[in-house]
């Protein structure tokens, strides 16, 4: 049985052929587990309840499993944007290599689930494009000094006392 984790790497350098997408999507559908099956019915079966002034989709997305970012999706403008909230990862170029498939999978998506029966008129022959934002809050900027260090080991030391840290 395949894992259900993909590696966008490897799903990458399989679809820049596009023309196996279609092949890709049935074999999918075909093979895959009881519970895929039905989230393609669901997706199918949901599509055309979406009303005509939805034009963007937010999608949480776990990297690696260890790191959540959230994905917004336009429509209208045939781009996707990709959130980070962490404020010390600024590696556009991992993104760009996690993410690029969508720019040719979800596109091809959209017409293999019949979105764009529903929807023609955000149909188009713009290619898709990725943008990276990332969170930069001042108002969340945290002054750290000297004069914290003293509490953060008496907390440390106590969360070890009653067992909260396991060392």
């Amino acid at each position: 049985m395949a894992s259900s984790r993909i590696n966008f790497a490897e799903v990458y350098s399989f679809f820049n052929d596009e023309s196996r997408l279609g092949n890709v999507l049935q074999t999918l559908e075909q093979n895959s587990n009881e519970s895929s099956r039905k989230y393609w019915l669901s997706v199918k079966d949901y599509l055309p309840s979406i009303p005509d002034w939805v034009h963007k989709l937010l999608i949480l997305v776990n990297l690696d499993g260890a790191h959540w970012v959230l994905v917004r999706v336009d429509f209208r403008k045939n781009k996707v944007w990709i959130y980070d909230s962490l404020l010390t990862f600024r590696d556009d170029k991992r993104y760009k290599l996690k993410f690029k498939p969508l720019e040719v999978i979800f596109p091809q998506w959209l017409e293999y689930v019949g979105f764009y029966n529903i929807r023609p008129e955000l149909q188009s022959t713009d290619p898709w494009k990725l943008r990276a934002r990332h969170n930069k809050s001042p108002e969340l900027a945290i002054a750290f000094n000297a004069s914290h260090v003293e509490y953060f080991k008496k907390k440390i030391a106590v969360d070890i006392f009653n067992d909260d840290i396991v060392l």
